[in-house]
């Protein structure tokens, strides 16, 4: 019996990767456009148009569609940075405050790796700010 416990706690970690793979795919970076430092290189946005009868919350997930695992949870009112376009789908930078890091000056395009957390939402979601 013993031995019978030990395969299958062997198993489990294989089987984890299994059940990984069918969940989603790997997370795919958000990348952040070049900048000289001057100009912002992400657009302000918020969350806006959620169901209030629905869910009441927008899905981010680790790529561009539904098929990628779901990280976090956003609601309406909530800012976001627009950093990054696939489709339909914007590649955020979001959290507390004002993720600022994302202005940083850059000659090349980059993968978004700063404080704040980022990920991907579908953009009939996102309302673009007004500058100003």
């Amino acid at each position: 019996m013993r031995g019978a416990v030990l395969m299958i706690a062997a198993l489990l970690p294989f089987h984890g990767v299994l059940a990984q793979e069918r969940l989603g795919q790997p997370i795919m970076p958000v990348t952040v456009p070049p900048t000289d430092g001057i100009a912002a290189n992400c657009l302000g946005g918020v969350v806006t148009g959620l169901k209030p009868g629905g869910d009441g919350f927008l899905a981010v997930r680790a790529g561009p569609g539904t098929n990628h695992r779901m990280l976090d949870r956003l609601h309406s009112g909530n800012d976001v940075r627009i950093c990054d376009r696939r489709g339909d789908w914007l590649g955020i930078v979001y959290g507390k405050g004002y993720c600022n890091d994302v202005d940083r000056a850059s000659e090349r395009a980059r993968s978004y790796a700063g404080p704040c957390r980022s990920g991907w939402v579908h953009g009939r979601w996102i309302e673009v700010a007004e500058a100003g």
